[in-house]
């Protein structure tokens, strides 16, 4: 017996589509795990500079796209555009069917599909790119799903630099949900941010040494009364944005992939939603990479993966009309 029949068996032990009805959270990592693990091997095995891969690894240093390219000898695109800019999210790229969308039969032998096609209909919601041996490497050394880059970085530090000083904060970023404090550790290396990003998250991952305050996001914002608010892949599953609200902050910027939820495609009356196209564009995530090592991805214009800000407005009547101003233009007389 191969690994990949093996993987098969213990996916859809009865050899039927049926049986991934029943497949628990658990066996499907390690199916994938292993997978993944076989497809990365055999990619670096092609000549891939292991000194150069390990660097990448780094946590404490974030490093420009093209060495990521370099490395991975991937085209990696800059996208233009985004699926929460359009009604219907685009699945998967790797030519995988969903589940969801394809009629199969429930009784037709899993023999005649790959390892990770039958990972994905076991799981249809998972982060397209998930199968690529550089978004393993990343999942395995960094994040679950992105990559900071010296342009990513770089992009989202100029912004909030630009929203501290119109909102006149005299109070640092509160990042929530920050997980180990990487992100914010890499903004405030950058000098840009007035005031800092301070990271704070429930049950922060102190084994990397990044400054991080154990703190709720309800309990940092309350604690801080910061007006801008960062939160980068927020906990699946939950949705925090209604009380960042009900705190009244100015804004808040949400970082994730619109395929995988994260209240990015949606608006959040009464504040008002805004892609970041710039920072967007320089995000690294494994959703941009195909499932299969492939150079054909370069043609990609449209990414799952952006940054997305929601900023607090305010409402006027004048003359029988009603006009919304963000905070911005109300202070500078907009419209008035």
């Amino acid at each position: 017996m191969t690994l990949d029949e093996a993987l098969r068996q213990k996916l859809a032990p009865c050899g039927t589509l049926q049986g991934l009805q029943h497949l628990d959270a658990r066996t499907w990592l390690g199916v994938k795990a292993i997978f993944c693990a076989k497809r990365f091997k055999s990619y670096v095995s092609c000549g891939v500079d292991l000194s150069a891969l390990q660097r990448l690894g780094e946590r404490h240093e974030v490093f420009p796209r093209a060495e990521w390219s370099a490395v991975f000898r991937l085209p990696l695109v800059r996208h233009s555009s985004w699926h929460c800019e359009i009604a219907k999210c685009v699945g998967d790229d790797s030519g995988a069917s969903n589940a969801e969308e394809a009629e199969l039969d429930p009784t037709q032998s899993t023999s005649g599909f790959e390892v990770d096609e039958l990972l994905l209909l076991a799981m249809p919601q998972v982060i397209p790119g998930w199968a690529s041996p550089m978004a393993w490497f990343i999942q395995c050394r960094l994040h679950f799903a992105e990559a900071l880059t010296t342009e990513g970085v770089a992009a989202l530090a100029h912004y909030l630099q630009e929203r501290q000083r119109t909102l006149r904060s005299s109070r640092p970023v509160i990042e929530v949900g920050a997980g180990d404090g990487r992100l914010a550790f890499m903004l405030n290396k950058t000098g840009l941010v007035e005031h800092g990003v301070v990271a704070s998250d429930i049950d922060p991952a102190h084994a990397f040494g990044f400054p991080i305050e154990k703190m709720g996001w309800r309990e940092a914002i309350n604690f801080y009364r910061p007006k801008l608010v960062l939160c980068a892949w927020m906990t699946c599953g939950e949705d925090w944005t209604q009380g960042f609200q009900d705190a009244a902050v100015a804004e808040y910027v949400l970082i994730g992939d619109v395929a995988a939820g994260y209240s990015l495609a949606r608006a959040h009356p009464p504040y008002l939603r805004t892609v970041l196209t710039q920072v967007s564009s320089e995000l690294l995530c494994i959703s941009d990479f195909n499932s299969k090592p492939v150079a054909s991805m370069g043609s990609a214009v449209q990414g799952s993966c952006c940054a997305v800000a929601f900023r607090r407005s305010f409402t006027v009547s004048h003359s029988r009309k009603t006009y919304t101003f963000s905070r911005r233009e109300q202070r500078d007389g907009v419209g008035l």
